[in-house]
């Protein structure tokens, strides 16, 4: 049949006539829905494009209409076979096939397929987490000559071996990180509160665990004593920002009274906190040494191997639960995956809140393991993997399309975004409401452009837009 479909396809060319591939390597496929992707594509097109989108296809609200609109289709493609039961039978043969893998995909197939190739990944030894110590030359480099910033642990990222272009960013232009008066924008991107609050303590619990110890969290200086990871990504306020410089205005004002700090609302950042992710201490305009500046570039890789290991506890997690390894996994858990990115980063020895990350002292001791009272079902670690993700990526790209792919987007405590109010004295602290996010069911789906749904009556449009 793919034989004859291609001197089909020969001969017509020859005389000029395009025609469609029919056959496209079927016996590669992975699953029945692709194998009929690939497999005898004009008949299975014209069904999908003519009976089952015009149906409805598989964006319903309610499960029933997905089953029917598969099981008409299939019942007229047995049809087409051969109007008798033997074709029919055929028809619904694969429509319990087709039925039993959309439904398996949506609990277990899926999540295996992530967590094999996310092992892969892992176990292939290409990749290696980069040493706390170099931790922020995953993402920005100062050195003058190293043109390009990239790691051990870096899988995809757009290159240039030169200063500058796209996603590697000169200071002009990664500037939008930085208050004004340290050579950036007035108004620039920053975290919220909310965003703030996702880092543990150094000691490992979450800020509102009802079982915090007592001393671990300081309501009025809430950034101290915390995952190391906040202030290496966050900058707060009162921190020795120029180097060359010993006065009060060396050191960030992110206050809210009595007056706004200088590096407040209109001159920096509207919530108290900046993002430093990407600016390395002494890249600022007021250095007497403006070495750091020059040659200050970033880069945000797209993935690199921490997401990796925390798609694989992510999907092991839904499978296998968080405790138990797959049989492919040479003993690696869900649970272990998450430690191994934790155990990476160490805790500084007498922190000092003043002072940035790079002028700590850093012991050998690591982070805490994630607790034992957050490992024992699947659904209370699902949350701290979704922290970890949060915290070990964040600004990097991926918060937007985690939210919605868990779909808590929607939620208002996604919704609402909190700022911060605290004095130069840090004698109270206290969150208030910024602004609430417009996210309704509607935006877990883009919409088709109308011209695309005007083509005929069955093509509609995405639900609420």
């Amino acid at each position: 049949f793919s034989s004859y479909s291609d001197m089909a396809l020969g001969v017509a060319g020859a005389m000029g006539i395009p025609l469609m591939e029919n056959f496209r390597t079927p016996y590669f496929s992975r699953s029945i829905g692709e194998f009929w992707r690939r497999w005898h594509i004009s008949l299975s097109s014209w069904f999908r494009d003519y009976v089952y989108i015009p149906l409805g296809g598989s964006r319903v609200d309610q499960s029933w209409k997905l089953l029917r609109n598969l099981f008409v289709v299939w019942l007229l493609t047995g049809v087409w076979h051969g109007a008798n039961w033997t074709f029919v039978c055929w028809g619904l043969y694969y429509f319990v096939l087709l039925c039993l893998e959309k439904f398996w995909h949506a609990g277990e197939w899926l999540p295996r397929q992530a967590a094999e190739a996310a092992y892969e990944v892992i176990a292939s030894g290409v990749y290696s987490l980069v040493p706390w110590e170099d931790y922020d030359h995953i993402f920005t480099d100062t050195r003058p000559g190293t043109n390009v910033v990239y790691s051990s642990e870096t899988i995809f990222q757009k290159i240039h071996n030169s200063r500058g272009g796209q996603n590697q960013v000169i200071n002009g232009i990664g500037r939008v990180h930085t208050s004004g008066r340290f050579g950036g924008n007035n108004v620039c991107t920053f975290p919220t509160a909310n965003f703030v609050n996702l880092y543990e303590t150094a000691t490992g619990y979450p800020i509102d665990d009802p079982d915090l110890p007592a001393g671990d969290f300081d309501e009025k200086l809430p950034w101290a004593n915390r995952d190391p990871r906040l202030m290496k990504t966050i900058l707060t306020d009162g921190v020795k920002w120029v180097s060359s410089a010993s006065d009060a205005s060396a050191y960030t004002q992110l206050y809210s009274s009595p007056s706004p700090g200088l590096d407040r609302d209109g001159n920096a950042s509207l919530s108290g906190y900046l993002i430093r992710k990407f600016t390395p201490y002494m890249v600022n305009n007021r250095e007497s040494d403006n070495t750091a500046w020059n040659n200050f570039r970033f880069s945000c890789p797209f993935i690199r191997l921490p997401e990796v290991y925390l798609t694989f506890a992510e999907a092991v997690n839904e499978v296998w639960g968080p405790n138990t390894a797959p049989d492919f996994a040479n003993g690696l858990t869900a649970v272990e995956a998450v430690n191994t990115v934790r155990r990476r980063v160490k805790l500084p020895i007498a922190e000092n809140v003043t002072l940035p990350s790079e002028l700590q002292t850093y012991g050998s001791e690591s982070l805490p393991d994630v607790l034992p009272k957050f490992t024992a079902d699947a659904a209370t670690f699902r949350e701290r993997i979704r922290n970890e993700r949060s915290v070990e990526l964040a600004f990097e790209g991926h918060r937007w399309h985690d939210i919605r792919r868990w779909y808590v987007a929607h939620l208002d405590k996604y919704k609402i975004r909190y700022k911060a109010e605290f004095d130069k004295e840090h004698t109270f602290y206290r969150e208030v409401e910024l602004f609430t996010a417009q996210f309704d069911d509607k935006h877990y789906w883009f919409p088709f452009r109308r011209s695309d749904v005007e083509q005929y009556e069955g093509f509609e449009q995405n639900p609420g837009w």
